[in-house]
């Protein structure tokens, strides 16, 4: 009767300890509340910006030169006024959150002695040239670009780049 028993019997019950052991090992699940995801959520990023401005300042002076590490966008010069053109304002934008107070074929006219926006959308026969001038973008908490230049609202900023990276990736 012992004849047929495998040669072998010490490999046998390490099978079966192991089984045991692997049966027996606790499952432990971690459970999310939201709070990390809410953490790393880009627009935290943005949102941090716009509450605590301490390293942002909230307007820039007008220049040949704003600084690189802000979201911007070139100025183009046609008839002694500049502008902004709308598809580039609107290409830095996140997919969710568009850009409506200027369309993809139009311009709005940019001040350099006050750093704003000025008049209404309009469209032009054709792209002006761009210029070495470039003009700052703002933010507001949720993400979405608001105006360009100085910041008449309280909820915005302007963006830097850092933050831009993580916030234009995000969902």
């Amino acid at each position: 009767m012992n004849e047929n028993k495998p040669a072998d019997d010490a490999h046998a019950q390490r099978r079966r300890r192991v089984l045991r052991g692997a049966l027996a090992a606790p499952v432990v699940l971690t459970i999310s509340n939201g709070a990390g995801a809410q953490m790393a959520s880009s627009l935290r990023c943005v949102a941090n910006q716009v509450n605590n401005p301490t390293s942002v300042p909230r307007t820039q002076a007008p220049s040949a030169a704003v600084p690189v590490n802000r979201v911007n966008v070139r100025l183009r010069l046609t008839g002694g006024k500049y502008y902004i053109r709308g598809s580039e304002v609107r290409a830095l934008a996140h997919p969710n959150r568009q850009v409506t107070w200027i369309g993809n074929n139009e311009y709005r006219e940019f001040v350099l002695a006050s750093n704003s926006l000025t008049g209404l959308n309009v469209t032009l026969p054709s792209a002006p040239p761009v210029t070495n001038r470039w003009v700052v973008l703002q933010m507001d908490q949720h993400g979405y670009i608001t105006s360009a230049g100085v910041n008449n609202l309280t909820t915005s900023s302007m963006i830097t780049g850092t933050c831009w990276a993580s916030f234009f990736a995000g969902p």
